[in-house]
């Protein structure tokens, strides 16, 4: 459990999102051990569920006060249920609640962000699948979409003909079962208490108010320390739920800055345009390297003096030169060396793609890496050299240390199986129309790298650098 949330369908009080246990053993009494597991979890209210097997199935409320009588939703969809049922329902605020039930037992009562509800409903809806088979030998499930607000997943639109469309009012009517019934399990209930004071009350008179002391005392103890859990729980799901939510919002960056960029063909095209306007010469200055921006704003040709050669043209018809087409140079009269950058109309960027849509390695390998194996099959002199997809680094700031931004465990990577995976593409040819035909069109490539040298050929020798994003491995 991340959450926990109390809900009014009509005039009955529901909770959502309970802590379940279960005892499988004969070595305690189940109330005894309800007590036991509700104080380690600084829970005074929950309900005790024995199962057909001998086992007790326990569920807590923790980290919040209770106003009696408040039901579970979880056990009452259990006790109405008559086969495997998943329900799905948007809380708001960001928070959904997850419950999968069989006839009378809770198997999942979960209310989590938005992020997490996806891997859940997803994970609930694998699960359903294998009883959905017509081979799985079990009564077909039910999928309960309860509200106008839903969530859609592979999975769960292969359920679609075990969804039901429903209302809370539809899944919680008529009278509540009574096993659903939340109930006070440690402490002195309020009807105790009240008993209590009155019978020391009556004695204070032979006992100088030391019994009556003693009595709300223990009240008062018992009370500090449920104040207490209550606290503390509610802190810790705080700050987890905030991890959560930095964490996801880290990925989204990283994302961002991986994909929601130019396309590549779009660059190469750019960078083309450029090449084939001033050709291997600039103001009689030979070409001898191009390197293209990988964000597409300006192409830089390095150039050295043709001295000797048919053509030849000083220094001050290369500034001149620049200066006509407003083109930035940097000249080196001693090397006879010199740079011209030109200004490009950079491409639109692409939106960034969500986790979700990555592929995953095997589909890179069956598509974009298959194509380039065979393009450097068919063409001579093409190279292709692929850096092995690794989990990409990506860092949030733990909310639990916020108030010390220096400390050394401020910064907390995100786990490899909630992020992403990088690697690299360098490919190299001998052709332009090589190169305007690559194709890398696929929205999870972003270009590094783009230069060419003149081959001497008529044709130019080409350097071409990607990274590739994946789905975790």
């Amino acid at each position: 459990m991340e959450l926990g949330v109390r809900r009014s369908v009509g005039r009955v009080a529901l909770h959502y999102g309970l802590t379940w246990k279960l005892l499988a053993t004969d070595d305690l009494l189940p109330r005894i051990w309800a007590r036991q597991e509700a104080r380690k979890s600084g829970a005074r209210f929950g309900l005790l569920k024995p199962r057909d097997d001998g086992a007790v199935r326990l569920g807590l409320l923790v980290g919040t006060g209770v106003k009696v009588p408040v039901y579970s939703g979880a056990q009452w969809l259990a006790e109405r249920a008559e086969a495997t049922t998943l329900a799905i329902e948007y809380l708001g605020d960001n928070l959904w609640w997850i419950c999968r039930v069989e006839p009378g037992e809770v198997l999942a009562d979960e209310v989590v962000t938005h992020s997490r509800a996806v891997e859940r409903v997803e994970e609930e809806s694998q699960e359903l699948l294998s009883l959905a088979s017509p081979h799985g030998g079990q009564v077909p499930p039910s999928v309960y979409l309860v509200g106008d607000r839903q969530i859609d997943t592979m999975s769960l639109s292969r359920l679609r003909d075990y969804i039901q469309r429903k209302s809370p009012a539809d899944i919680f009517d008529g009278s509540a079962p009574e096993a659903a019934e939340i109930g006070q399990l440690v402490g002195l209930k309020p009807r105790t208490i009240a008993a209590l004071i009155g019978v020391a009350l009556a004695a204070a008179a032979a006992y100088g108010g030391y019994v009556a002391w003693e009595i709300r005392a223990e009240a008062a103890r018992q009370e500090a320390e449920r104040q207490a859990a209550i606290l503390r729980e509610a802190e810790a799901a705080r700050l987890k739920t905030l991890g959560q939510v930095r964490a996801l919002q880290a990925v989204k960056q990283a994302l961002l800055e991986d994909t929601a960029t130019p396309p590549v063909m779009a660059l190469v095209a750019n960078c083309l345009s450029a090449v084939t306007k001033v050709g291997d010469r600039y103001a009689g200055w030979r070409v001898e390297r191009i390197e293209c921006d990988p964000q597409g704003g300006q192409a830089q040709f390095d150039l050295r003096i043709a001295t000797g050669e048919a053509g030849f043209e000083p220094t001050s018809s290369l500034l001149a030169m620049a200066a006509a087409n407003g083109h930035e140079v940097a000249t080196d009269i001693t090397t006879g060396a010199a740079s011209v950058r030109i200004a490009l109309t950079a491409p639109d960027a692409r939106p960034s793609v969500a986790l979700g849509q990555l592929p995953r390695v095997q589909e890179l390998q069956l598509g974009m890496l298959s194509r380039l194996e065979v393009l450097r099959h068919v063409h001579a002199g093409t190279t292709v050299t692929v850096t092995a997809a690794t989990p990409r680094s990506i860092r949030y700031a733990a909310p639990e240390h916020d108030e010390a931004p220096d400390h050394p465990e401020r910064w907390v990577q995100v786990p490899p199986e909630k992020g992403y995976t990088s690697g690299g593409i360098r490919l190299g040819g001998q052709s332009i129309a090589v190169l305007s035909g690559l194709g890398l069109v696929e929205p999870y490539t972003t270009l590094r790298k783009l230069s060419l040298q003149p081959s001497g050929a008529g044709d130019w020798n080409w350097e071409l650098e990607t990274s590739y994003v994946a789905a975790a491995l």
